[in-house]
């Protein structure tokens, strides 16, 4: 039997069970995890280090707990005096949240011995219910942030507990790191790295783990080589994995030298690497532009991820080992994604954006993608990863690329075959790039080509899409070809329509105006939203462009700086305290 939780009567249940009957059930239940210490003829580890959490903790966990309420990843459940792990999940981001224990941080950070106790008694609860067998606390992913969460918050964890309370813990522990090798093998993506990180940080903070540290190193270095590129980014092509991953890698470094060892050479050049990249993904505002599943930045985390960077190259342009083109001049900053999908077994959340943009004056963002949702706002996820919700062409209504379904798992996202993309200063202090795509001729028999032009004082952006048939004869019963090059504009923008011009005044945040212009098409203002914040979607607004796509069809376009003036609105962004 589990030992119950009652937060809303603000009474717990014993750090130890007491009575008898209590305790027989909890040897009962812990007795899975000894046995299979004992059956390995181990002694249980002693911890030797606690590593640092850098993640931000919300001091505020606590008293939802006290009211009986458990948010986690955009999800809250009503506890109602029982355990969490007992209650049904509402979501699966709500389950991993809650087994990966990373809201351990949250009740140290309450700085209440009552938190921490609730703490303790919360990991003692996990242990007794014997959870070894189920499939959902043990993938690869969930397990390794498990450890290290309790790793991290061990000193809250083993103070004032009993001896007994103790060992319990340890003993967890080390069947972790027992169990982490053949998950960690079996696993893919970001959850190998996430288990060959926690393996490493468990077999320097705990004892009698040489071989451990042996395995887990020659796993982690493997897989940093595998999916760290050499432009510091990540196989994904997601740049947001990049800060989680820097927050795992920055306390394991720290490690190495609390254990007087002198840090793996190949860590330490991946975490040069990395940070070089997240500036390169910045955009005025500071944050990451959203490309290719990157949602809302966690602004404290990106600064934490980027305070290290001892020997990063200074100035270095990123654009074409990473395939996101940056056009920088003065205050103007605007980001391309000009790369291929990344491979299928990376592509589960990667967007159909290729050629699309965001853009930025100062500290505003003008031009944005949509963003991937929060994990509240799953079913939104589809409609963000389509081409319309980019800044981007789209014909037909259709996406760029295929996302191809595998039974309920996410799509793989295919396609185009071919992006090429290159840059050109035209000699006047202007920079350009060149690209297109290939993503629309199998179905359609057309090519999109899209050129960016930045001028020398970053106050006029020009751009010209065309979508034209490389072949004279176009593949038969595909003539009717309807484009839209659409343009979203960030929440905390307004866009004025000024009909008689047939354009657009786009007023930002830092009281800036911008004129759009487009000849050879049809301009509209239409409905956007913007999901990539912590709040869910907020409503925005579109700057469309459509018309019909003969066999060679080019739109011109122009955004440039002009006086600011008020005048009358056609479409308020949104809400001023947008999450970027």
């Amino acid at each position: 039997m589990a030992v119950a939780f009652d937060f809303r009567r603000k009474r717990s249940f014993p750090a130890r069970p007491d009575d008898e009957g209590q305790a027989a059930s909890f040897r009962e239940r812990l007795a899975g995890a000894v046995d299979t210490v004992r059956r390995g003829n181990a002694a249980r580890p002693e911890l030797l280090l606690i590593p640092q959490d850098l993640r931000t903790a919300d001091p505020g966990f606590f008293a939802e707990l006290a009211a009986g309420t458990m948010g986690l990843a955009g999800a809250t459940v009503q506890i109602d005096g029982t355990s969490p792990f007992l209650v049904t999940p509402p979501s699966q981001a709500w389950q991993a949240a809650l087994l990966g224990f990373s809201w351990l941080s949250d009740l140290r950070a309450a700085n209440l011995g009552e938190a921490q106790a609730l703490a303790r008694r919360t990991v003692d609860d996990w242990i007794a219910q014997g959870r070894t067998d189920d499939a959902a606390d043990w993938t690869a992913g969930i397990a390794a942030r498990r450890l290290m969460s309790w790793l991290a918050n061990a000193g809250m964890l083993v103070e004032s507990g009993s001896p007994a309370a103790y060992d319990r813990f340890l003993v967890a522990c080390d069947l972790h790191m027992r169990r982490l090798p053949k998950l960690a093998a079996v696993a893919r993506g970001e959850q190998k790295l996430t288990a060959y990180i926690a393996l490493l940080t468990g077999s320097l903070c705990l004892s009698d783990q040489e071989a451990a540290l042996s395995v887990s190193l020659r796993g982690l270095e493997a897989e940093l080589g595998r999916q760290i590129l050499d432009c510091g980014g990540h196989i994904s092509r997601q740049s947001g994995v990049l800060v989680e991953l820097m927050l795992d890698l920055l306390p394991l470094k720290q490690c190495f030298i609390a254990r007087d060892l002198v840090p793996p050479p190949r860590l330490l050049a991946v975490m040069r690497k990395i940070t070089p990249m997240l500036r390169h993904m910045q955009l005025g505002d500071r944050r990451l532009a959203r490309f290719n599943g990157m949602a809302a930045t966690s602004v404290d985390r990106l600064a934490t991820a980027l305070s290290y960077d001892a020997g990063a190259p200074d100035g270095a342009d990123l654009s074409l080992p990473s395939r996101y083109f940056r056009l920088r001049r003065r205050g103007t900053i605007v980001l391309m994604d000009g790369g291929v999908p990344p491979a299928p077994e990376y592509a589960r959340q990667a967007h159909a954006g290729a050629l699309s943009f965001e853009m930025s004056s100062g500290d505003s963002l003008i031009f944005v993608n949509a963003g991937a949702p929060g994990p509240a706002d799953e079913s939104w996820r589809s409609q963000a990863r389509g081409t319309p919700a980019h800044t981007a062409l789209v014909l037909n209504e259709t996406a760029s690329s295929r996302l191809i379904r595998e039974g309920g798992k996410p799509a793989v996202l295919t396609g185009p075959a071919t992006v090429e993309a290159k840059f050109v200063e035209p000699g006047d202090g202007a920079i350009e790039i060149q690209s297109l795509h290939d993503g629309y001729q199998d179905q359609f028999g057309m090519v999109h080509a899209r050129i960016l032009r930045l001028s020398a004082h970053g106050d006029r952006l020009s751009g010209i899409d065309r979508i034209y048939q490389p072949q004279r004869i176009a593949p038969a019963g595909r003539a009717d070809r309807n484009y839209g090059v659409h343009f979203h504009v960030h929440p905390q923008a307004r866009v004025r329509y000024l009909p008689d011009a047939g354009a657009a005044e786009i007023d930002l945040r830092n009281g800036e105006t911008w004129r759009f212009v487009a000849h050879g098409a049809k301009l509209a203002i239409e409905d956007s939203l913007f999901l990539a914040t912590f709040t869910g979607p907020l409503r925005s607004v579109q700057i469309v462009l459509r018309g019909h796509a003969f066999e060679d069809t080019q739109v011109r376009w122009s955004l440039e700086r002009v006086p600011s003036h008020p005048g009358p609105l056609l479409a308020d962004g949104g809400d001023q305290d947008a999450d970027g």
